[in-house]
């Protein structure tokens, strides 16, 4: 459920600054910057969702370095705290909105309805974000 709630407000509010400024990689630039001079519109509403036939994306278990243990808290085997658990890298680029999962997929959404452009299924996991550069989406699989 967070998951959904998550990607609804990340498509949500990309879908109101996609036509004007492009998202074209992870947190919008190489910098890693998540920032745009673009402004929202409020309050937001859902105007489409996209259900994720993998919800579960991450592990809810990872072993941690002693040295790391006081963040987490004090097991080598601590559990994620849910937010952690779920990951979907998402690009915004003219129209379009681009993800990929940890089931293979990589899949192209119209930012403006969310209906599927296309999906392709790369046969292994892709744990990183599509990019985008020179007019092409560039998408790795492990």
């Amino acid at each position: 459920m967070r998951q959904k709630i998550f990607l609804l407000l990340a498509l949500g509010s990309l879908s109101a600054t996609t036509l004007a400024e492009d998202w074209p990689t992870y947190r919008r630039d190489p910098g890693r910057g998540s920032v745009t001079s673009e402004k929202l519109e409020l309050p937001l509403k859902n105007i489409w969702y996209f259900r994720s036939r993998q919800a579960r994306l991450a592990p809810s278990h990872i072993p941690l370095r002693p040295e790391s243990t006081k963040k987490f808290g004090s097991s080598n085997q601590e559990t994620l705290p849910e937010h952690a658990r779920f990951s979907l890298p998402i690009i915004a680029v003219g129209d379009s909105v681009y993800f990929t999962s940890h089931d293979g997929r990589a899949v192209c959404l119209d930012a403006k309805t969310g209906q599927k452009r296309w999906e392709f299924l790369t046969g292994a996991a892709i744990t990183c974000a599509p990019n985008y550069a020179d007019g092409k989406i560039y998408i790795g699989s492990d």
